[in-house]
């Protein structure tokens, strides 16, 4: 198997979460994904109000599945930090310091790149 680096394994999960959130019907996902820092680790942040009143592993096992079945194992176990959050409890974690978002890439889920 081919060894692949952060930035194409970003592009794949970056791709494959645009296709979750489309085909899901969802409009106002917004994506951040950053290398953790450490090795070639990734850290993603979704954003959507879609989560509302749902609890975290209900928000986060059918992106878990979808990311399985379209980016495979290997690249899956590289993302360490995977965080599903309304924008209403983004906004009042997102302060200084309260999430490392050094060098995110933002993104959204309609958008064509």
């Amino acid at each position: 198997m081919a060894r692949t680096n952060s930035s194409e394994n970003i592009e794949k999960i970056e791709a494959s979460l645009k296709k979750y959130f489309n085909e899901t019907g969802v409009s106002d996902a917004t994506i951040n994904i950053t290398p953790s820092g450490y090795s070639d680790n990734i850290h993603v942040i979704l954003v959507s109000d879609t989560f509302a009143g749902k609890e975290q592993t209900k928000r986060e096992e059918p992106i878990f599945r979808y990311l399985k079945d379209n980016v495979g194992d290997f690249v899956l176990v590289k993302i360490t930090l995977l965080l599903t959050m309304t924008y209403d409890e983004y906004s009042r974690y997102s302060t200084p310091g309260a999430i490392n978002t050094s060098g995110i890439i933002g993104l959204s889920a309609t958008n064509e790149n």
